[in-house]
């Protein structure tokens, strides 16, 4: 398994160095990088206390001893900067670490101890461990459960928000975050399987379950190599097209399409019509199904006219006619007593947050900052 645990080290430092070269990294992007290195860092100093180097070289032992308590708050920081879309990195996020640093501080002294004496601690650790063992051992046990369980239910909340805005980037990002979680799911069941194992069985696995466990931290970080390479916005950056090419690919697209290009612009007006004068794009649950049924088209046929005609989805097209309609209501004296969730519902949104995530993306505000520019605006 030693070829295991290379490789793994190997591909961790791969994919950083990887996405250290795509252009126009996000702050998310950013927050991968140094994952990815830590990672990296993470199994190197496992590998070495596995295969005796540690023991040679007794001054590297322990820097690793805590870095699983960091694995959690790393992964939860990446998808908060990803789902959000942050422009810049939130310092309140370096509060997850908390946990982390306290205890690596409060072992300095160990860390400046000479060689013989570190050696000499670490061979009878577990004999009489000190509160900063027991404490680390708790948290790189739960700590990890912990952070996935609150992820895969902030993802959950997240994909029900995406009835309104169904971006290709979003739709990418949250099937990321979903293997993403699962994978890292999956080294925490292998923890707490071993560690029940040991309890159950009063007996020890190699390396106190570290050979177990850090074989699953190499196959996660194939795991994420493959899937990352796979959505290639991940640790890659898709060429910008320029518009002749998008329209070249538009037009292969609808090619063998039964719809005439004459006929798209007509279909086009008759979805506009029905939409606006019907205020269908009101109705929270509207899909392409619901308006090709009305217009006794087949939907595909809608996505096409939409699509050549306008250069967007029939999601966005709604999401623009739903964000036309919050902002004259947010600077309507009509609707001036109705909350900020109360025009996003009566706009077509079921929620605030995807209410402010979509007006900020077609907008480029938040809906609180669009009233309260009109009010000041009025004021002067």
């Amino acid at each position: 398994m030693d070829f295991l645990f290379i490789v793994g080290i190997a591909q961790a430092f791969f994919f950083a160095l990887l996405l250290g070269r795509k252009k126009d990294k996000s702050v998310a992007d950013k927050i991968l990088l140094v994952w990815l290195i830590f990672i990296g860092l993470h199994l190197l100093g496992f590998y070495w206390d596995y295969s005796g180097f540690s023991s040679q070289h007794p001054h590297l032992l322990g820097f690793s001893w805590f870095m699983p308590i960091a694995e959690g708050p790393f992964l939860w920081i990446y998808a908060a900067a990803l789902l959000s879309g942050a422009k810049r990195f939130n310092p309140w996020w370096l509060i997850h670490f908390v946990p982390f640093v306290l205890l690596n501080v409060s072992i300095y002294d160990f860390y400046l101890s000479p060689p013989e004496e570190k050696a000499q601690f670490a061979a009878t650790l577990w004999e009489n461990p000190p509160w900063q063992a027991v404490l680390g051992n708790f948290l790189t046990l739960y700590s990890g459960p912990v952070y996935v369980l609150f992820l895969l239910v902030r993802l959950k909340r997240f994909r029900n928000g995406l009835r309104d805005f169904f971006s290709s980037t979003e739709r990418i990002n949250l099937l990321w975050l979903q293997r993403l979680t699962w994978g890292l799911g999956g080294i925490w069941a292998v923890v707490l399987g071993t560690y029940a194992y040991c309890r159950i069985a009063d007996t020890r696995l190699p390396d106190n379950n570290n050979y177990y466990i850090f074989i699953a931290v190499s196959l996660f970080v194939l795991f994420l190599g493959y899937h990352g390479l796979k959505y290639e916005n991940i640790l890659v950056k898709y060429a910008s097209p320029d518009v002749a090419s998008d329209e070249a690919a538009t037009a292969e697209r609808y090619k063998k399409s039964g719809l005439k290009p004459t006929d798209e612009k007509v279909l086009l007006d008759q979805i506009k019509s029905l939409l606006v004068e019907q205020e269908l794009y009101l109705e929270q649950n509207l899909t392409l199904d619901d308006l090709a049924k009305k217009l006794d088209n087949p939907r595909h046929y809608i996505s096409q006219a939409i699509g050549s005609e306008e250069g967007l989805t029939f999601y966005s097209l709604v999401n623009q006619l739903r964000v036309e309609a919050a902002k004259e209501k947010l600077v309507s004296d009509e609707f001036a007593h109705f909350s900020l969730l109360g025009i996003g519902l009566d706009s077509g949104f079921n929620s605030k947050a995807s209410f402010n995530r979509v007006f900020k993306e077609y907008a480029g505000i938040s809906p609180s900052e669009h009233r309260e520019r009109h009010q000041k605006i009025h004021q002067q």
